[in-house]
């Protein structure tokens, strides 16, 4: 089903379990390894940049997909002192990943369908 269209694939969205998150957001210092691969690596903000908050985004993922059993793992990387100083690193942060088979359509093709199904 996925393979037979190029539409589909999986996403992976990670969010900070925070009463006040409303967006993706990663650990701050890891890495995610999707079939042995790795796919990403988070690293924070140094405590001197002007953003408040990382731009992390969702991952979408087609052709790493495997047919039968796929793994992913999240590690979080062991910081030192002299890191901890020097980025924003925020401890104890418990976060929830949610995997979603997805179709993505352009935003025509998204009307077009809704407007068939009306």
């Amino acid at each position: 089903m996925i393979m037979a269209n190029p539409k589909m694939g999986l996403e992976i969205r990670c969010t900070v379990v925070d009463p006040c998150a409303d967006s993706v957001s990663w650990p701050d210092f890891g890495q995610l390894w999707f079939n042995d691969k790795k796919m990403q690596t988070f690293i924070p903000l140094s405590k001197t940049n002007s953003l408040n908050k990382r731009p992390d985004s969702s991952l979408f993922l087609r052709n790493e997909l495997v047919c039968g059993e796929n793994t992913i793992k999240i590690c979080e990387l062991v910081y030192s002192m002299e890191e901890k100083q020097n980025l924003r690193i925020q401890e104890n942060q418990l976060y929830m990943v949610g995997l979603y088979l997805v179709n993505r359509l352009t935003s025509k093709e998204l009307v077009s369908q809704i407007l068939s199904q009306s």
